[in-house]
């Protein structure tokens, strides 16, 4: 279970990166378009959104009927149409508040909003969503074979010119993914380290961290040119950005937190609309 955690902040750390008081009107409309700066951006946040109430029913202690999964797939379309944005901005605004300027925060609005940087974060990030639909059960089978005492096995990474792979290694280095994956988990190790054994954890984080950057890479090849990757590199090394990563760290200081924070606002909605889900 609690490796299971652990998994589960790093998914988490990846979900936050990519993404104290009342915030002004104009600092919360700033965060909305930053956290869902294009329909890409948005479809990686809803699918992750469901991946994690579905997963807390399924770890209910009622199960879960084929009956009651369509019932709270069709709930869950609702509440992400008409309440998610809203409640994950709100979840975003403490540490982004503590971490990002409303200057800094306008600033990486209107750097997404570029024409050019828009259109190279929006194909990128469509490729993203279907590498991290993959995560949480490639990251299962990853444990169950370090479990039985096999090791874990790399992608194999597709073919491309070294001045390619330069390039990419540029953007996965300006990213910061490795270091929030790296943070979220060596801070969920410091509250549940007890009986965790850190050496099994760092090698599946090392694993993670690979195929992740080998699945990445893979999708790029073919897909992104490098001119696209240029754009979301500097976009990538920005001030502005750069602080919102900060915030991104923040929010993955406390996966578990954060889950149970959107699974509950959830719930709250459903209650409020004559529906009941037991995610405990």
């Amino acid at each position: 279970m609690r490796m299971n955690r652990i998994l589960m902040a790093v998914a988490m750390a990846l979900m936050v990166g990519g993404t104290a008081g009342a915030a002004t009107d104009r600092y919360r409309e700033a965060l909305k378009q930053v956290l869902f700066a294009d329909s890409a951006s948005m479809a990686i946040r809803k699918s992750q959104m469901k991946m994690f109430v579905a997963g807390a029913l399924s770890r209910s202690r009622h199960g879960v009927s084929s009956e009651e999964a369509l019932r709270l797939e069709k709930s869950l379309d609702r509440y992400i149409a008409t309440q998610y944005g809203d409640d994950m901005v709100d979840m975003a605004l403490p540490c982004f508040r503590e971490n990002v300027s409303e200057q800094q925060l306008v600033g990486l609005a209107g750097l997404l909003a570029r024409p050019d940087i828009r259109q190279a974060n929006a194909h990128i990030s469509s490729l993203y969503a279907d590498i991290v639909k993959d995560i949480m059960p490639t990251m299962s089978s990853a444990f169950g074979a370090l479990k039985d005492g096999r090791q874990p096995t790399l992608p194999s990474v597709a073919e491309c010119t070294e001045a390619y792979k330069e390039k990419f290694e540029a953007y996965w280095q300006a990213s910061g993914t490795e270091q929030l994956m790296t943070s979220a988990v060596d801070n969920v190790l410091a509250k549940v380290g007890v009986g965790v054994d850190e050496d099994k954890v760092k090698t599946v984080l090392g694993f993670v961290t690979g195929m992740i950057k080998a699945l990445m890479l893979n999708r790029f090849v073919g897909s992104v040119s490098e001119s696209e990757l240029d754009c979301v590199i500097l976009l990538m090394r920005s001030d502005s950005y750069r602080a919102q990563l900060n915030a991104a760290a923040c929010m993955a200081s406390d996966p578990m937190k954060l889950i149970k924070d959107m699974e509950k606002a959830f719930v709250d909605w459903a209650k409020a609309n004559g529906e009941s889900f037991d995610l405990h």
